[in-house]
């Protein structure tokens, strides 16, 4: 909607590496366009590198290093420990979880997230990869028990009771045993939320008015 002086602001998410030109033509109330068609040049930079990346490639240890060159290790706690993976080793979480000292994901900007993830019971709720907040998580890449199906799920705001969430859920539900790769990417111009599982996209959840 445009402003009392006419001007009006309209996000975009360009799609293309490399020099974009957007060709852009008004219309008043009655509908009738501009005489001719602003056009803007700009320069879209190449995908940004990985903020972080975890191989769990260690045999011991309470440490998993980074392998980004972004220095952001985890260091496990509970009962989580190194343990045989799809390629290598993996993390076995057994109820303990690894952290990293410092925020990875800005999630008021676009973001991805993956793992590759085994689940060997659904007893409970299984949170592979998360954002911690003042009060509650950013986000939750994990296994929902309560619909039996891998979930991406984003909360309204930081709080112990969000208004609400958003949520996208797999197709099928998971296998036991089974190894398996999940992605979740958001894009903050459209809110859009959406889960790949095994390089599939399962869904997205967009314009929900999700603040992350």
């Amino acid at each position: 909607m445009a402003s009392t002086d006419g001007s009006v602001t309209v996000p975009i998410t360009p799609t293309l590496v490399g020099t974009n030109v957007l060709h852009v033509r008004a219309f008043d109330r009655a509908n009738n366009p501009s005489a001719t068609n602003a056009t803007y040049t700009f320069h879209v930079a190449s995908k940004a590198p990985p903020k972080a990346v975890w191989s769990f490639n260690e045999t011991s240890g309470t440490v998993a290093a980074d392998s980004s060159g972004g220095n952001r290790p985890l260091t496990l706690s509970g009962a989580a420990s190194f343990a045989s993976g799809y390629d290598g080793n993996a993390l076995a979480l057994n109820g303990g979880f690894a952290a990293s000292g410092s925020t990875v994901v800005d999630t008021s900007r676009a973001f991805s997230v993956s793992a590759w993830a085994r689940l060997d019971s659904k007893a409970g709720y299984a949170t592979l990869v998360s954002g911690d907040g003042n009060r509650i998580s950013s986000f939750y890449l994990q296994y929902a028990v309560d619909a039996d199906r891998w979930a991406i799920t984003t909360p309204s705001s930081d709080d112990d009771s969000p208004q609400s969430y958003a949520r996208v859920l797999s197709a099928a539900a998971p296998q036991l045993g089974v190894w398996t790769h999940l992605l979740a990417t958001y894009e903050p111009n459209s809110k859009a939320l959406t889960l790949y599982v095994d390089g599939k996209a399962q869904g997205t959840d967009g314009g929900s008015g999700v603040e992350l």
